[in-house]
C-alpha cells in the first residue's frame, strides 16, 4: 500500500504507521508527531518525539523494528525513517 495520490490511501498510510510508531514507543518518548512524505519511489518518515533517544534504543533496535514495520505495510517499498527532537 505506498501512497499515491489518492488522498484517502495517504491516511490510511499514515494512520498505520503512527499506529507501527505508537507500538514500538516506550513510555515517556512523547511522540509528538509522525509525518509522511515521498521522495521518489521512497517513503520518508520523520518522527518528532520530546525523548527520541527511548524511541532509537539500543544500538538503534527499536528504530530499525519501527522501519522494518512500516516497510512490511508498504510491502516491501523503501522507507527512510528519521527522528528529530521536538522542538
Amino acid at each position: 500500500m505506498v501512497p499515491t495520490t489518492s488522498k484517502v490511501e495517504f491516511v490510511v498510510t499514515e494512520a498505520a504507521v503512527r499506529e507501527v510508531v505508537d507500538r514500538h514507543a516506550p513510555p515517556g518518548t512523547g511522540v509528538e508527531s509522525v509525518a509522511l512524505g515521498r521522495s521518489g519511489d521512497r517513503l520518508l518518515v520523520t518522527i518528532t518525539a520530546d525523548n527520541p533517544t527511548l524511541l532509537i534504543g539500543p544500538e538503534g533496535s527499536r528504530l530499525r523494528a519501527v522501519q522494518r514495520n512500516v516497510r512490511q505495510l508498504v510491502e516491501g517499498g523503501a522507507v527512510r525513517v528519521s527522528v528529530q527532537q521536538a522542538a
